[in-house]
């Protein structure tokens, strides 16, 4: 495993990923934006086209268009003068853009952290290389399960290079996988193998448009969640803070957590004909070479109407640290102590 960040056994380095992900935040001048109204995190659509046809994914249209890079400049630098701290290129497939390598260099030219969302097909050897040669500071690869079905190929057997590729690149990577209740068996064995290998890895319970299906079905998604806890506290490399899985958690069990989303203030979404969004699921015809830091601290600390039963993760992220301080340290500091009957559970779903 890579050097200064999973020991020889496959085991996670928890303090060295620890100290990666610091340093990656304190590099980037995000702590600044405890103190202010000015954006976190930029998503930019950069094209509509991917490789694979996923059947739950509504972030792909195979005969869509790729962005032309001069347009994709302009959004850099109006996020630059926005003062975002971190631009994330997704898709569609980002790797697919003929311009992608030119666009992390340009981010990088800015001062700015850069990242992209990718399912992993067409990361090789070469291309993880120059990414990390270019400065790219994060990849998130989506794997949803072990063997490829009938809705997604995003599985371990078909992305094994891809996943040895992560595990040695010295930058802040991980895994993201969607959980349904109908596969949540399988979840258990993902979780195992991709914990052996040493990757960081992040579950995110399915969602409809934005908004977690929220009924008594969902008992088996809070026993994973709970296992998933206690696997934290073990070691192994769950890349999800406690305050995210307390909040599904709490969704689930039908309690009401109170939060304010910061989208269209800490973090934003801009689809490939550059409307700026609050996130991906909320329409918006406001172009973002329009948009302005007034517009974004009317946004700040106000809410949308749509914070009840939320489950986009980029959103939680960005706004429960900043409107729910007492939610994030009673999280993070005391409800980590699973009781006895909850561990019990936890343990008796793996046996």
């Amino acid at each position: 495993m890579a050097d200064g960040m999973f020991n020889a056994s496959g085991r996670f380095g928890k303090a060295t990923q620890f100290g990666k992900w610091i340093g990656a935040i304190f590099s980037s001048g995000i702590t600044a934006r405890v103190f202010d109204a000015k954006p976190i995190w930029a998503q930019l659509k950069i094209t509509e086209r991917c490789n694979l046809s996923c059947g739950y994914c509504s972030e792909h249209k195979n005969d869509g268009c790729h962005v032309p890079v001069e347009t994709i400049h302009k959004w850099i630098d109006h996020c630059t003068g926005l003062g975002i701290k971190h631009i994330e290129f997704i898709g569609g497939e980002p790797l697919m853009h003929p311009d992608l390598f030119e666009l992390i260099a340009y981010v990088k030219s800015k001062g700015l952290n850069t990242g992209l969302t990718t399912n992993g097909f067409l990361l090789t050897e070469d291309k993880a290389n120059k990414l990390i040669r270019l400065g790219i500071k994060r990849i998130q690869m989506s794997i949803d399960c072990l063997e490829p079905n009938s809705i997604t190929k995003k599985s371990v057997s078909l992305l094994k290079s891809q996943l040895n590729l992560l595990a040695d690149m010295k930058i802040w990577v991980h895994v993201n996988s969607v959980i349904v209740k109908e596969t949540i068996d399988e979840a258990y064995d993902l979780a195992k193998v991709l914990f052996e290998v040493g990757i960081p890895v992040a579950f995110s319970p399915a969602h409809d448009r934005g908004r977690l299906i929220v009924d008594s079905s969902n008992s088996s998604i809070v026993t994973f969640l709970n296992w998933l806890t206690l696997q934290k506290k073990n070691g192994a490399p769950v890349n999800m803070p406690q305050f995210l899985i307390n909040y599904y958690v709490d969704t689930f069990l039908g309690k009401k957590v109170q939060w304010t989303c910061e989208g269209g203030c800490k973090a934003f979404y801009v689809d490939t004909n550059g409307n700026f969004k609050m996130c991906s699921h909320k329409e918006s015809d406001i172009k973002l070479l329009n948009v302005n830091n007034k517009m974004l601290k009317e946004n700040h600390n106000q809410l949308k109407g749509c914070e009840k039963n939320c489950g986009v993760s980029c959103m939680l992220l960005n706004s429960l640290p900043f409107c729910r301080f007492d939610y994030i340290m009673e999280s993070e500091l005391f409800s980590r102590m699973k009781t006895k009957q909850t561990v019990y559970d936890a343990k008796e779903c793996t046996a």
